[in-house]
This record gives structure tokens, C-alpha cells and sequence, in this order.
């Protein structure tokens, strides 16, 4: 024995050998056996394919004498050896044995065991593993009928093989498990692992069910009385570690994948994060979740919640008022009949995919905005399934939660009515959510400390910001004096939709591009820029009417806008025609000509703004009297 440590090891001090492979050795052919006491820090002993156990006489103990003396040993892999089914049951009550003086000084947990930190054995491939004994038999006295096309044969081997995948080829784990007893399934054991393959919670509910049918009750052979055997219990066993003695401690609990089906959450009072990933719950009525007050995270993804709705899971979440993140599968949730949410026409995002579970959170959210105020969802509760809520998605759940409420004649708690302005809650928003940010934040000192506001792509139908900004600052303490504001790719239909007032005084950039202006632009965007907007010298108004065809050449129109709007330094990237570095060969073309005098009559010729006037032929144009800083014309939109 010692030589073939020696061969097989090197030279070492045995006190201080940690790994001993002694793998393919032939040592039970060679009828030798170790003294293990010599090596008390052994950690992993693998004797596998030794042809062990071939004499009837020798035991695993036999072998490897005093072994309980090694109390590091974490890996026992005796895979392809000779072991019969009762030395195979004796090796597993050896690794659930107990100190002896544990019955004296009432030792518990895992110090009572000899083998405490033993996580991983390998026992497949001996004689005790077979998992259905007498059918590799039954197979084999089949087999040489088949090569006379036995019908019989035939389908008894089919039988065999149809019992087999029935049963399947782990049954020998399940009784294992069964021979470990009640210590892996009723308390805390370090065994984790059987032949590499970790040992599952339904693995231990079955060897449990067995055992407990074998004795016929909960109390025999130490099982803890009121044990029930759920599935549940058995995966917070194997979670827990015995030094935990109150759940009541866990503030983290990870049970995904786990084939849950149930579980009793009441007593994880102070429990933050829960994942109960890719099990098989079908509803969250009856775990009482509404206990864990102080849940921050919880993770319900991967299951088929087909016994709740939306509304089912909004009114549980509502009494959760730390919670901050949430994972759900939508999919798998009931269906109800409902309004479904409009896509918006500025949506960039064409992957019907992500189109399809946006509409999905949208839906949630508009459940969810029954019981919470649409802040809640930029100050709280901000995240599902990884991605933050975003202002539009939060304003489109407004929308649909008042469309809904409005057809179920019901009310929503928060009030919400058709007539609410949702595009104040909108930019409400949108400045709560910048007040949040750190104050290292860009946009946040864009907008309290240059007074820039970035508001593009929000689908803002009109503006409000004199009392939304004059209720923030009481808020906030923050004086917002805005100098640049980019209200670009909305749908404004007009420039008085955007209520300024004394804070925009000193504004000097506006940004209007792509928007849904109608009729004559002197009226919904020129003038009311001229009267109000005394300091205003940069305008952006590409795009920015709901006929893009009038502003779709800055060329066009600048010559125009700066005649109204004159204090303007640029339009479009274009300098004010009127000032005196300007030279006007540079803009004056054909077709940006509007007004032209014919035999002392004024006639309109296509403009920009008015493509719709009357082409100017060689004899009778139309003529059409204007006043002079009337020549854009009325347009149709």
C-alpha cells in the first residue's frame, strides 16, 4: 500500500497530503489496505476503477482503514469498482456518521459528523448501482433471440427498454439518497453532489416519499416530528446552513430553479432580495409576499403564472413598498380582454419583438397606476425584467389606464380622468427625474446651472411649463432659468402650446424642428416668437410642420422668418439676410421669390409656407391682395 502511494503520489509527508488519486491501482485485485489516520488533511481520496469490493470479504473499510480520521475530506469517488448494493449502503451510512462524543457533549449541526465538509461522492458503475436489478438480465437472455427475429423477443426487449426510460437511469441516486436517511432531507447536510451531478430538491422529495412509505410514519429513524416533506422545505434545508437558526436573519434568498411550486414567504420578514426563477408557480396569491415589507428585489421570471392577471399581480406588488426591481414573464400570465396600447407613429423601433414587450409593460403599468401615482415609478418602483421605466412608457400607461377605466366605468384610485393633462404629468416627469440625478449628473447641470432643457422625442402635444416649473422650484429650491430649450421631434401643433412665461426671458436658443405645426406659421410660431421671445437669436424650425414640404429647405424660408422674427441671428444653421455681414445673392433664387408686382397689383406666387397658392403662368394669374407682412400666406397644414 505504501508503495503504490509512493507510485502514485510521490514522496510526500503524510500529514500534509491533501490529494490522493490512486485511481486505476488494481487494489482490490491486489487484496491491499491504508491506514488513513496517516493522512488527517486528506481533502479528496479517488480510488476509482480498482476492481474494490471483488472479494466478498473486504469491505470499503477494510481498504482504507480508520478513513473517519480524515475530517477535511471533502471528495470519496469510488465510481467502477466491484461494490455490492449493501456495501454501497454501508458506505453511505459511513458518510453520515457521527462523532462519537456528539451524544455527550449535545453537539448539533454539522459538528457532529464525522465527514462535516464531505460536498461531492461518485458511486456510479459498481454492482450496487444498478437501478433496475434483474433487467440487465432479463436483457441479456433476450438478446441472442433476436437473430432469429423472435417476435416475442422483440417486444420483451422493448418492454425492458420502455421500463427503463420510465424509471430512469438516476433511480440508483434516489436511492442513495434514500440511504443517507432523514439527515440530508430534515437538516442541514454539506453533501451536495452524487457522480458530478449536484443532488436536486425533488431528488430528496422523492427519497423522502419512499422512506416515508417504507416506515409508514414522520417520526421513525429521527425524522423531526411536523416535518411535512414539501418541496419547499426541503430547498430551504438545502439552502440554509445550520448556524442559521432564524429565517427571520436571511436578507437574501436565491430558490431559482429549484421545481417550486409553493412556498410560505410570511416569516422572511426582513428578506430583500427573493429569485424565484424558472420554477413552476402558477400563481403569487399564496406565497404571502405581502410580509416581506422590506423587499427590495424579486425575481418571478420563468414561471406560468396562468392563475394571475396583471391586475392580479399589480394589487400584490402594491403592498411591497421597498421594492425597486421586479422580473416577470409576461407570456405567462392570464389573458384578460383589454385595450391594447397604440404605437406611436415617432416610435423608431420597428422590431416587432420589442415592440410587442414594450406593449406588454406599458399594460402592466398601466394596472399598476391604480394603486401608484406616476411619480412612484421614477422615485421607487423602477425596474422590470433589468430596464428602467421610462418617462414615455409611464405617460402611455396614463393613457391607457384612464381608456380602460373609462370603458370598465370604473375609477382609478390616483383619479386619473380623461381630462387629464398628460403632458404636464409628462414634464413633471422628466424634471423629477433630472432632480434625482447626481449633481455631477450633465443633464442635471444643463438644467439647473446653464439652463438648458432637453425635451426631444417625448411626444409633447403641448407645453405647459409656467406652472409645472413654478411648483418645481417650490419643490426643488432651484430658480430655472432656461436660455437654451429643444422641444424638437414632438407633435406641437403650435407655438402659444408652448406657455412662456417670465422664466423665459433670457431664452436664446429655441430647437422646434420636426413637429406637427398647422396653418399660417406667422400665426402659430412667427409672431408669438417675436412678442415673447424679446431675446431669442437662434431658431431651429426645420421639419416643423405637419406638411414637411413647407419646411423642408432652410434656403427657402429664412429671408422670411427674419422679417418677422427679427432680432434672430440664425435660422437653421443660416445667418439673419438683414444684418449687415449678409449678402443676399447668396439666398435670392427663383423659388424663394413669394411676392412679385405685376401691372401694380400684387399676386402670390408658391411659397414655402403655402404650397398650395396658384402657379404664375405667362397671362392671367391670379391676383390676390395682401398686406405686405401677410406674404406667407395662409396654408392648409
Amino acid at each position: 500500500g505504501e508503495l503504490i502511494i509512493y507510485l502514485k503520489v510521490g514522496e510526500v509527508i503524510p500529514e500534509k497530503l491533501v490529494n490522493m488519486d490512486l485511481s486505476n491501482s488494481e487494489i482490490g485485485n491486489l487484496d491491499l489496505s491504508f491506514d488513513m489516520s496517516l493522512f488527517p488533511s486528506l481533502e479528496l481520496l479517488n480510488v476509482k476503477n480498482n476492481a474494490l469490493g471483488i472479494k466478498d470479504k473486504m469491505s470499503f473499510t477494510d481498504y482504507f482503514k480508520n478513513i473517519e480520521q480524515c475530517k477535511e475530506l471533502r471528495i470519496l469517488d469510488i465510481r467502477d469498482n466491484r461494490f455490492s448494493k449493501t456495501e454501497i449502503s454501508k458506505i453511505a451510512k459511513l458518510l453520515i456518521s457521527k462523532l462519537e462524543s456528539s451524544s455527550n457533549n449535545n453537539s448539533n449541526g454539522l459538528e457532529q459528523y464525522n465527514f462535516k465538509y464531505i460536498s461531492s461522492v461518485g458511486i456510479a458503475n459498481n454492482p450496487g448501482t444498478e437501478f433496475l436489478y434483474g433487467l440487465s438480465a432479463n436483457l441479456n437472455s433476450t438478446t441472442g433471440l433476436l437473430l432469429n427475429n423472435n417476435t416475442q423477443a422483440v417486444a420483451n426487449v422493448n418492454n425492458i427498454t420502455n421500463a427503463i426510460a420510465n424509471v430512469g437511469s438516476d433511480q440508483y441516486r434516489i436511492k442513495f439518497i434514500m440511504e443517507l436517511g432523514p439527515d440530508i432531507w430534515t437538516r442541514y447536510f454539506s453533501l451536495a453532489a452524487i457522480d458530478n451531478i449536484e443532488i436536486s430538491a425533488k431528488e430528496i422529495l422523492t427519497a423522502w416519499k419512499q422512506f416515508e412509505s417504507n416506515n409508514n410514519t414522520n417520526n421513525s429513524n429521527g425524522v423531526k416530528k411536523g416535518f411535512e416533506g414539501t418541496l419547499f422545505d426541503i430547498v430551504m434545508i438545502r439552502q440554509m446552513r445550520n448556524d442559521v437558526n432564524d429565517v427571520r436573519g436571511i436578507e437574501e434568498l436565491d430558490l431559482s430553479n429549484c421545481g417550486l411550486d409553493t412556498m410560505d414567504c410570511k416569516s422572511f420578514e426582513n428578506l430583500k432580495k427573493l429569485s424565484l426563477k424558472d420554477n413552476h408557480l402558477n400563481t403569487l396569491k399564496n406565497l404571502n409576499l405581502e410580509n416581506l415589507v422590506q423587499l427590495k428585489v424579486l425575481d418571478v421570471r420563468g414561471n406560468k403564472l396562468e392563475k394571475d392577471s396583471m391586475n392580479d399581480v399589480a394589487n400584490i406588488l402594491n403592498s411591497l413598498p421597498e421594492l425597486i426591481n421586479f422580473g416577470i414573464t409576461f407570456d405567462g400570465l392570464k389573458r384578460t380582454r383589454e385595450l391594447i396600447v397604440s404605437t406611436s407613429n415617432h416610435n423608431l423601433n420597428n422590431n416587432n419583438n420589442n415592440n410587442n414587450e414594450n406593449h406588454k409593460r406599458i399594460k402592466f403599468l398601466s394596472k399598476m397606476l391604480n394603486y401608484k401615482a406616476p411619480e412612484y415609478f421614477i422615485t421607487n418602483f423602477t425596474i422590470v425584467n433589468n430596464v428602467k421605466f421610462t418617462v414615455l412608457e409611464i405617460t402611455k400607461g396614463i393613457k391607457l389606464n384612464i381608456a380602460n377605466n373609462n370603458k370598465n366605468k370604473s375609477n382609478s384610485k390616483n383619479g386619473f380622468s380623461i381630462y387629464s393633462n398628460i403632458d404636464a404629468v409628462k414634464l413633471n416627469l422628466i424634471l423629477t427625474l433630472l432632480s434625482l440625478l447626481p449633481d455631477d449628473n450633465e443633464q442635471k447641470i444643463d438644467l439647473f446651472k446653464k439652463g438648458i432643457l432637453n425635451i426631444s422625442k417625448y411626444e409633447f402635444e403641448n407645453i405647459d411649463f409656467g406652472f409645472i416649473f413654478q411648483e418645481f422650484s417650490k419643490t426643488h429650491n432651484n430658480d430655472i432659468n432656461l436660455v437654451k430649450l429643444n422641444v424638437s421631434w414632438n407633435r406641437i401643433e403650435s407655438i402659444e402650446k408652448v406657455s412662456f412665461y417670465s422664466w423665459s426671458q433670457n431664452l436664446y436658443e429655441l430647437d422646434v424642428r420636426n413637429n406637427e405645426f398647422k396653418g399660417d406659421l406667422t400665426v402659430v410660431l412667427l409672431n408669438p416668437i417675436s412678442t415673447s421671445l424679446s431675446n431669442l437669436r437662434v431658431l431651429m424650425m426645420r421639419g416643423c410642420t405637419k406638411n414637411k414640404k413647407k419646411t423642408d429647405n432652410p434656403r427657402r424660408y429664412v429671408e422670411m422668418v427674419c422679417r418677422i422674427v427679427t432680432q434672430l441671428d440664425s435660422v437653421d444653421h443660416l445667418p439673419n439676410p438683414f444684418t449687415k455681414a449678409f449678402s443676399p445673392a447668396v439666398f435670392m433664387s427663383s423659388d424663394s421669390m413669394s411676392v412679385k408686382k405685376k401691372k401694380n397689383k400684387v399676386v402670390v406666387a408658391p411659397t414655402p409656407f403655402n404650397p398650395d397658392a396658384p402657379e404664375m403662368g405667362e397671362e392671367g394669374e391670379e391676383e390676390i391682395k395682401v398686406k405686405g407682412e401677410d406674404f406667407i400666406g395662409e396654408g392648409s397644414g
